[in-house]
């Protein structure tokens, strides 16, 4: 069973019953499954999974990753059919307290951001988004966590898979490509500040990261990134950075991010080559980003065993691809749907002052250079779709 926000038509699907399931344990076989889900799209049919972060090798085998041996590179099942609901309420059940254990120590944080400083000093990396893992037990019913995940942080790009083996629950506001009509949009978030108790306060901080050096130097680089990548499949001339620095307010942070928009007629398999993983999650460049980088899920995976997991070897972007075999072009859309426990430091900001792993607040909401908290994604979570 799979659940997802349609974030261009405002409305929740659901998909039962899946005529066939496609999984990759591989690198080498994750494009064979993209084809196998877009040949399915091309039939109307409805595709629905994710792409991985441990995949990243598979589109360029300069990317260096953790190796994952039990969670999927690539999972898509097909649905015949796709139907409308309305998102639950919370139950009156109320959600057990989830116990979450760090991976690490104090001692080994400190040592892992002294090392990210020396790359960056010498020259190695402009920015690094450092993260890791937690992992707590879960007894009860994983669609129960996802609602009160959904309703915790709005819908954005909210999505929720049952493999069987694994429950992935999403709450992802980041945009990781939409292509529609030939039309390729990013949307990545770099730059986050707390909101404020009071309205002059919330206002103040808002215009602070408006206008805040650090933060927009760390929002370009990613943007740049993204340019980069996109000029790889674009049409010459159509790449360009449509909105830079927008201010988006969500519950208990605001965050910056920018628009980077390129006209392109390849398929999504092409796109992905280009594209994944996020540069705002494997920081600059991708090569020496992806090898330091230990992502650090927003979403619960929950096992057999019952341990909901917050891996930090997995990620994903959410795409919804409407496909036809007149030779039109497809429409996808991917968000990512993890979040970074950690710190981020660009190359322009010399000084850092390191969170302190114990501190509860900070490792709930991740965190930059400046200890801010800062959503981050990456992994593939996916809708593709044949009806148009």
């Amino acid at each position: 069973m799979a659940v997802l926000y349609d974030a261009r038509h405002g409305q929740w699907l659901q998909f039962v019953e899946p005529v066939k399931i496609f999984t990759a344990n591989t690198p080498d076989s994750v494009e064979s499954i993209l084809d196998m889900a877009i040949a399915e799209v091309k039939k109307n049919h409805y595709a629905v999974g994710y792409v991985a972060y441990e995949a990243a090798p598979a589109f360029d085998p300069a990317l260096v990753v953790k190796s994952t041996k039990t969670f999927p590179l690539a999972w898509f099942a097909i649905y015949p059919a796709a139907q409308t609901i309305d998102f639950p309420e919370i139950s009156s059940a109320s959600l057990e307290a989830l116990a979450w254990q760090l991976s690490i120590n104090e001692k080994e944080y400190r040592a892992a951001l002294l090392q990210i400083k020396k790359y960056i000093h010498a020259g190695d990396t402009y920015q690094v988004n450092y993260s890791f893992r937690m992992r707590t037990p879960f007894r009860q019913d994983p669609w129960q966590l996802f609602v009160h995940m959904i309703h915790a942080q709005g819908y954005g790009y909210g999505a929720f898979i049952d493999t069987g083996d694994w429950s992935i629950c999403s709450a992802s506001h980041e945009l990781f490509f939409d292509y529609e009509g030939g039309r390729l949009t990013s949307k990545p978030m770099k730059g986050t500040v707390p909101r404020g108790l009071t309205l002059a306060t919330d206002r103040e901080l808002a215009g602070w990261l408006q206008n805040s050096t650090k933060n927009r130097a760390e929002n370009l680089m990613i943007v740049d990134m993204v340019r980069n990548d996109m000029g790889q499949i674009a049409e010459t001339g159509s790449v360009q950075a449509s909105s830079l620095f927008d201010i988006e307010k969500y519950p208990t942070l605001w965050q910056m991010t920018s628009t980077v928009q390129a006209t392109t007629r390849t398929d999504i398999g092409g796109i992905f080559r280009a594209l994944f993983p996020p540069a705002s999650i494997t920081g600059a460049p991708k090569s020496r980003g992806a090898s330091e980088t230990v992502v650090f899920s927003i979403f619960g995976q929950v096992d057999g065993g019952g341990d909901a997991q917050r891996h930090g070897d997995q990620g994903s972007a959410e795409s919804q691809v409407n496909g036809s075999d007149d030779g039109r072009p497809y429409s996808a859309r991917a968000h990512s749907v993890t979040r970074h426990c950690g710190e981020k430091f660009p190359r322009n900001c010399r000084s850092a002052r390191p969170a302190n792993v114990a501190d509860d607040d900070h490792n709930r909401q991740g965190g930059d250079d400046d200890g801010n908290g800062e959503e981050g994604e990456d992994e593939a979570l996916g809708e593709l779709t044949g009806h148009h």
